[in-house]
């Protein structure tokens, strides 16, 4: 029997992005979304989902995302677990993405151009 994985969100970073290095050089972003979800016969009902994005696509929403931005993420549902500095073992269920798309304005910098390169504002007065 064959399975299938794939997760589809679209929500709002709850926080600021969290970013860290990696032993191997690369790095890794933690995003946390609430995503809405309606339904006619009962409330609307929020969900609070995790993705991890890894490489130089963590390295992007860590340098344009920020707490409040909508994005559109797609990859896959993992479950892992950890022990805590208590010794408890703690069960995390979390989206691993394939692709993060940056919905709305850009926000967190403003002076980036469409190729991402940053560039001082500067004001021109003609005379």
């Amino acid at each position: 029997m064959s399975s299938f994985n794939e997760a589809i969100l679209m929500g709002n970073l709850t926080k600021d992005p969290t970013y860290r290095e990696l032993s191997n050089g690369g790095g890794v972003c933690t995003l946390r979304l609430a995503v809405n979800t309606y339904r006619k016969d009962a409330d609307e009902e929020v969900l609070y989902i995790d993705a991890v994005v890894f490489g130089k696509q963590a390295e992007s929403c860590d340098k344009y995302l920020e707490k409040g931005r909508s994005v559109l993420v797609s990859g896959r549902i993992k479950s892992r677990t950890y022990d805590d500095k208590e010794g408890n073992t703690k069960y995390v269920t979390e989206v691993i993405a394939n692709t993060v798309q940056f919905l709305g304005g850009n926000k967190k910098n403003e002076t980036t151009t469409e190729s991402g390169s940053e560039q001082e504002e500067t004001e021109t007065v003609a005379f």
